[in-house]
């Protein structure tokens, strides 16, 4: 039941944190918005590879 859970959440966290990152990528005019943006982003990042590690699942992260 965790890997049901945990998979579309570990994914939907990952593309919420990908989101947050394309305005400081893309425009430079963006970069007042980092320290917003960035915690947020990381945030999101962070809890995506905490959720795939708890549902014991695969999803966006891979041991290299």
């Amino acid at each position: 039941m965790k890997r049901v859970i945990g998979w579309p959440i570990a994914w939907a966290l990952f593309w919420i944190g990908h989101v947050l990152s394309r305005p400081l990528i893309w425009w430079h005019w963006a970069d007042c918005l980092a320290p917003v943006l960035y915690p947020a982003y990381s945030r999101c990042m962070l809890a995506s590879s905490d959720v795939q590690d708890w549902a014991g699942t695969k999803g966006p992260w891979e041991a290299v």
